[in-house]
């Protein structure tokens, strides 16, 4: 199970603010007159032991990166892909995990645009070698989420800035950083968005199928699961 926690999804946040029940100064019927007020109490009651139990339980396992993890999931529903385990493009020991799910998490450090026609994808040569790879752009540190950057990397090569759905990612988890590793720790996101918008700028179809170019890239096991909508 993976380390990683995502603190914007986590659903058992519990508000600093101290839950209080205040009660007015004046005077308060008999309760024989309000037949229901024992109900109402107890359920007040009730409801403080509750959150009060969460808040322990959230104190007590804020340090636990894998209970984080665990509510993390539960609360996005995410399905786990792929893994390779010691991946060659990691540091030692480091994990690449594929998931699938419908909200970004963060930090967000690549987007992608995932931009299908049949059984082939839109793809442009990437800056630094020249190979052929979805459109991408890397995330600012103002933006956790990455919902600037793939919005501002729709709009250059579709010309519209909607219609983007968020499809997963490639979760680096690296536990001991080592010089030149240039991306958060212990984990970082590589988030795939789709849009049913057709390019504005020139590129190349490329097929993903089961001999497709593309197969050795990081990205590659979300094709089969990516939905346009």
């Amino acid at each position: 199970m993976s380390p990683c926690a995502d603190a914007s999804q986590d659903p058992l946040h519990v508000s600093g603010h101290p839950f209080r029940i205040e009660r007015s100064a004046a005077k308060q019927p008999a309760v024989e007159d309000r037949p229901d007020e024992q109900f109402r109490d107890n359920a007040r009651e009730r409801s403080c032991r509750m959150l009060s139990a969460v808040a322990r339980a959230t104190r007590s396992q804020s340090s636990s990166p894998f209970s984080r993890y665990a509510r993390h999931v539960i609360a996005d529903d995410e399905t786990l892909i792929h893994v390779t385990p010691d991946a060659a493009w990691l540091p030692r020991h480091g994990r690449a995990e594929v998931i699938r799910r419908s909200t970004p998490p963060r930090p967000m450090c690549v987007v992608r645009l995932f931009l299908r026609q049949g059984d082939q994808v839109f793809c442009v040569p990437r800056d630094e070698n020249s190979r052929l790879d979805l459109p991408m752009r890397h995330v600012g540190v103002d933006d956790p989420s990455g919902m600037l950057a793939i919005a501002d990397l729709a709009e250059r090569v579709t010309g519209r800035r909607s219609q983007l759905t968020f499809s997963g990612a490639v979760r680096n988890i690296v536990e001991s950083p080592q010089d030149g590793y240039p991306w958060p720790t212990p984990c970082a996101y590589f988030g795939v968005w789709t849009s049913k918008a057709t390019p504005v700028v020139e590129g190349t179809w490329v097929s993903i199928g089961d001999e497709s170019p593309l197969r050795d890239r990081h990205w590659f096991p979300l094709a089969g699961h990516v939905r346009i909508r």
